[in-house]
């Protein structure tokens, strides 16, 4: 699920807590935040939105206006399916191949560690705790660690995210420097790509990176003006260099 779609989600999650919460109908608010959070053990990043968002702060209010001895142990097993779904999601964000040495991991594995040590408290004591008891507990022993694995893991999918951006740029720059102006707007196709386009009268290639070329200086300056070849200079530099001690090895 996209992450400004699971915000979205939690927005208005929020917002249909607070407004059924309002007077004697608390009791319909701990419900109503019972399903949304069953929905979310389907999911992890609407239960990581939900978790980190408003929704499970506005669930916990509106548990603590309630006295209904039934709502608030549905709410808690609720949380418990939740919960459960971010321990895995976790679990598989350490065990990624490219999870080694990140620090946004690091940090994951530590809160899903202090989340993990809840988990059968939280299914245990649903059952035979007073519903304050739970409620005083939900705030003070499980929430913060919950909300903290789910902060965690966004941190983590927001990582890979610009990470595959970052790729999908680089093999974009990386087709552009065949063309012989790597400026995508500029219309000069006459002239053959690559380093040969270095043989074509005002032609220019950028001093950093050495990988494209341009027909001239003004394609040159709009392109890292446009935010294109400078959002990549630096990794197609690093390709570049990568590829020619590759070669110097092999001979």
């Amino acid at each position: 699920m996209h992450p400004e779609l699971a915000q979205m989600l939690d927005r208005h999650a929020t917002a249909a807590v607070k407004q059924v919460s309002q007077g004697s109908t608390a009791h319909r608010a701990v419900s109503v935040a019972s399903s949304l959070l069953k929905v979310a053990a389907m999911e992890p990043r609407i239960a990581a939105a939900l978790v980190a968002g408003g929704t499970a702060r506005a669930a916990h209010k509106a548990a603590a206006r309630t006295g209904n001895a039934d709502e608030v142990p549905r709410l808690i097993l609720a949380f418990y399916w939740a919960l459960s779904r971010l321990d895995s999601a976790a679990d598989r964000e350490c065990a990624a191949d490219d999870a080694a040495g990140k620090e946004s991991v690091v940090q994951l594995s530590a809160a899903a560690a202090q989340l993990r040590a809840c988990l059968p408290l939280l299914k245990d004591r649903r059952s035979d705790g007073e519903p304050q008891q739970l409620v005083s507990c939900l705030q003070q022993e499980w929430l913060p660690h919950a909300v903290a694995t789910a902060q965690a893991l966004q941190r983590r999918w927001e990582e890979q995210q610009a990470g595959r951006q970052a790729a999908a740029q680089l093999e974009l720059a990386q087709a552009a420097a065949t063309r012989c102006c790597a400026y995508l707007r500029c219309p000069n196709l006459g002239a053959e790509g690559g380093p040969a386009a270095g043989q074509q009268p005002g032609s220019k290639r950028c001093g950093r990176c050495r990988a494209v070329w341009y027909c001239g200086t003004d394609c040159s300056h709009a392109d890292w003006r446009a935010g294109g070849h400078r959002k990549v200079c630096s990794a197609l530099a690093a390709a570049r260099q990568q590829l020619s001690s590759n070669g110097s090895k092999r001979h």
